[in-house]
């Protein structure tokens, strides 16, 4: 049984103005809203697997078109329930952190499969916690008159990858007085820094810059331009001055347009080391209860955030220092220029 839940927020309001006439000016308000959307899941029992074996095909192949449906743009999709589906741990898979513990199943292996296909994640691989906490369902079963307990995880609640840094915590909670023999499991998210809540920032896109020195140094660009300005201005020579310059500029990027080159930043090795080590320091403060180990790795991460700030500045001076290098030794104009638009 799959059961979704849809909820809209709002972000950062936008106004549109329009001049009506010389005293009055239209301002108009548009909301936008994010939408998450949560999928509750009830996979089929192991022992209704046994009678049919495609349940399980058909329940994956209705959530799967659920989740592509509800996916879209920049929806946020969020899952969890009851998977009935034992994940264990293998290396090398993304979709599980590094405290996923036990053995797998065959419905284990078709969760993992579907959380590889669409780049989730299951959150509470993420955080390490004692065996009270990662149980997520108990039963007692009767072998040769004995009455013995089991524990398993078996619940997950599940994101996409790029909400990982959003996690705070994971678990399960015992006691909470509910008429079932799962447990509780709750998953805290910190939302204030994640992009689908943020107003959309219009990326610039990269245009193109004219380059009037081909008029000196293209002979063919040169004849080109000539005669497409002279066509224009022989047929619109009726119409405004600003509607002919408009015109002449549109040939300008058509004939002597080039595309601008992307400033290439190359990686630091000390700050990825740096920006990991923070990271993981960031999930040990939210697991950690002790204040004074909280405030030692809080000082522990502001001492990495100002050294991956030095790093940044050493390298941007040196940045600078060869660009003037570069005009300094500099002996075709073209390339003095280049180097001094870097600047």
């Amino acid at each position: 049984r799959i059961a979704v839940l849809q909820l809209k927020f709002p972000t950062t309001p936008k106004f549109k103005s329009e001049i009506i006439n010389e005293t009055r000016i239209k301002i108009t308000r548009s909301e936008e809203y994010r939408v998450i959307t949560i999928i509750n899941v009830y996979a089929p029992q192991s022992g209704r697997l046994r009678e049919s074996s495609q349940e399980l095909d058909e329940m994956y192949c209705a959530l799967n078109n659920l989740y592509e449906e509800f996916s879209k743009g920049r929806n946020l999709v969020i899952m969890g329930g009851d998977f009935n589906a034992k994940v264990g741990r293998v290396k090398g898979e993304t979709c599980l952190g590094r405290f996923s513990r036990g053995h797998r199943n065959n419905s284990g292996q078709m969760l993992v499969e579907f959380c590889e296909a669409h780049d989730l994640f299951i959150t509470s691989s993420a955080f390490e916690h004692k065996a009270a906490h990662v149980t997520t369902w108990e039963s007692i079963r009767r072998i040769e008159g004995k009455e013995i307990k089991i524990f398993n995880q078996i619940d997950y609640i599940i994101c996409t990858k790029d909400l990982k840094i959003c996690l705070k915590q994971s678990r399960s909670y015992k006691g909470t007085n509910t008429n079932t023999d799962h447990r509780l499991v709750i998953t805290e998210f910190d939302m204030r820094n994640f992009k689908i809540f943020k107003s959309k920032n219009k990326r610039k896109k990269m245009t193109k810059s004219v380059d009037y020195t081909q008029l000196v140094n293209n002979h063919q660009k040169r004849e080109d331009y000539q005669e497409q300005v002279r066509t224009v201005i022989a047929e619109e020579s009726h119409n405004s001055w600003n509607t002919i310059a408009e015109s002449v500029r549109k040939i300008a990027d058509e004939v002597l347009s080039t595309p601008k080159e992307r400033i290439k930043r190359t990686h630091d090795p000390e700050i990825d080391v740096l920006s990991k080590k923070q990271k993981e320091l960031k999930l040990k403060i939210y697991q950690e209860k002790k204040s004074a180990e909280i405030d030692a790795m809080k000082r522990e991460r502001k001492a990495m955030f100002k050294e991956i700030r030095r790093i940044i500045k050493r390298n941007q001076e040196n940045e600078i220092d060869k660009v003037l290098e570069d005009i300094e030794t500099a002996q075709n104009s073209g390339k003095m220029f280049k180097a001094v638009r870097f600047l």
